[in-house]
């Protein structure tokens, strides 16, 4: 299963971007200076500081970005905000690299919530039942959750709070106008679970991530998951149990929570009780 990745797309004035004509006091044949090569957030923070609209611009566009990814409330007061360093705090964030968290930062970060149900049928043909919750959305005026269109089927919503609309779009939800504490949960079908040459199953799922541009952010995942009973025993998982990432499993029942920055995947590894290694 893929999930979510929610992008933001901000429609500012192609002005903007470009560099105002000036002259420079070094002689023709001299070249201005070269500078390192900057990432995604840098180049857009230099071109939009190039004249004083793209400076008011800027501030703008660091207030949507900080209420997409660090889950400003909408009623936090504007004068708090004038005397941030937003761009300080835009690129501070992590690139990518998976790192689990062991303390919850100090504003809560959205949570995903999935279960998942392995039925007799899924070990015949890999897919299995799904609920999703999010909560604690970040307050934006557009976002949507992606799902890989090949290996997810049936998307149907089941709920949700503090959302202007919601409504599936082909392989993804799209949300319209998302107010603080806002809540989505969505039904589908996943095909996540595979055999293995030696009769053994896995389950993959991610990557589950937090993104926007080319910066990551915190993000709880919590997944239960129900196998049937008298078929299928847990037997590994990757990432191994760490700080930031416990397992939890009984029986037919297993529960995993994550506090993370950058990409997950998982990976479960059960053993097939019935000897039959039935091909998916």
């Amino acid at each position: 299963m893929k999930y979510q990745r929610c992008k933001l797309r901000l429609n500012l004035p192609q002005k903007l971007f470009q560099k105002p004509s000036q002259k420079l006091s070094q002689k023709p044949s001299q070249k201005p200076p070269q500078k390192a090569p900057q990432n995604l957030r840098q180049q857009v923070f230099s071109k939009l500081m190039h004249n004083r609209v793209g400076r008011i611009m800027a501030a703008v566009f660091i207030v949507f970005l900080m209420a997409q990814l660090m889950g400003m409330k909408a009623d936090d007061p504007w004068e708090q905000w004038p005397e941030t360093d937003f761009e300080a705090q835009a690129l501070a964030v992590n690139e990518g690299d998976l790192e689990f968290l062991s303390e919850v930062p100090d504003k809560l970060p959205p949570v995903l919530h999935n279960r998942l149900t392995i039925s007799p049928q899924s070990l015949k043909d890999g897919w299995i039942d799904m609920v999703q919750c999010h909560k604690r959305l970040d307050p934006v005026a557009r976002a949507q959750v992606l799902y890989h269109p090949r290996r997810t089927r049936n998307i149907r919503i089941l709920s949700s709070r503090n959302v202007q609309r919601a409504w599936v779009e082909k392989n993804s939800v799209q949300l319209e106008n998302i107010t603080a504490d806002a809540r989505l949960c969505v039904q589908a079908q996943v095909k996540s679970l595979y055999s293995n040459f030696n009769g053994s199953y896995s389950m993959r799922n991610g990557p589950f991530l937090r993104k926007f541009l080319d910066g990551y952010y915190p993000m709880r995942m919590t997944m239960d998951v129900t196998f049937p009973k008298g078929k299928l025993s847990f037997e590994a998982i990757n990432p191994q149990a760490q700080n930031g990432f416990t397992v939890q499993y009984e029986d037919n029942t297993m529960n995993i929570d994550a506090l993370f920055v950058g990409e997950l995947e998982i990976e479960i590894y059960f053993t097939d009780l019935t000897g039959t290694g039935e091909d998916s």
